[in-house]
């Protein structure tokens, strides 16, 4: 009898101990995957409080002879960014300089820094730049560009490569035509100005009592531009 009670309290102490286990290793296994989740919190909040800037170059013209190139900046993070400068980095002419960029800029320069008022953007923000290089530097020599904030820190652009920057920033005449009707004479101009595309119309009359007029279409698509041209012909 006291053997069999002996042995039932044996089973029932490993049984407790077995449960006792079980239950560790559950919490333990909880407090792990606790532990993880609240470190990627913290990591994510972390990169949310960061700063953080998203800069786009953005090429318009507001006529031929008028190029509205600028650089946007935009604030995705959640603290305030104080701009200092802009800097662009201008290919070097030799083949064998633009093998090594980085050590050409340091011994010879290739750039250019472009000074701007101490402008803060706040989160959720943009602020525009126009592009302002020296007259003679081509922009299609410039191959990478640069935010610079008051700490220091860079913040690339988004900058084209250049052969797709030589068509964002060229411009082509491609119709010109005189129509004579009525007295008036009107001289028509079509361009491709980087992705878009502008016409231009001046009316001039023989007669004093009719005034000469301009007309610009601004900013057109290629089918828009197809579309006004065939009715002007």
């Amino acid at each position: 009898m006291k053997t069999l009670s002996f042995n039932l309290l044996k089973e029932s102490i490993i049984m407790i101990t077995e449960h006792l286990a079980l239950w560790g290793a559950i919490t333990g296994t909880i407090g792990t995957i606790a532990g993880i989740v609240n470190l990627w919190l913290r990591f994510k909040q972390h990169n949310l409080d960061k700063p953080k800037l998203v800069c786009i170059a953005d090429f318009q013209f507001y006529d031929p002879s008028t190029p509205t190139h600028s650089l946007v900046a935009i604030n995705g993070g959640k603290r305030p960014i104080t701009i200092d400068k802009i800097k662009y980095y201008i290919n070097p002419p030799s083949w064998k300089l633009k093998i090594i960029k980085s050590r050409s800029h340091k011994l010879h320069g290739f750039s250019y820094i472009q000074k701007t008022r101490k402008l803060t953007i706040e989160e959720g923000q943009n602020k525009a730049f126009n592009i302002d290089i020296p007259n003679g530097l081509p922009i299609h020599n410039i191959y990478k560009v640069s935010f610079y904030d008051q700490t220091n820190k860079e913040w690339h652009v988004k900058w084209p490569r250049t052969s797709k920057l030589k068509k964002l920033t060229s411009q082509e005449l491609i119709h010109e035509r005189e129509i004579t009707s009525d007295n008036l004479t009107t001289i028509m101009k079509g361009w491709r100005l980087g992705n878009s595309y502008y016409i231009e119309l001046i009316t001039n009359s023989d007669t004093e009592s009719s005034k000469n007029s301009k007309k610009f279409y601004r900013n057109l698509t290629s089918v828009q531009y197809d579309n006004i041209i065939a009715t002007l012909e």
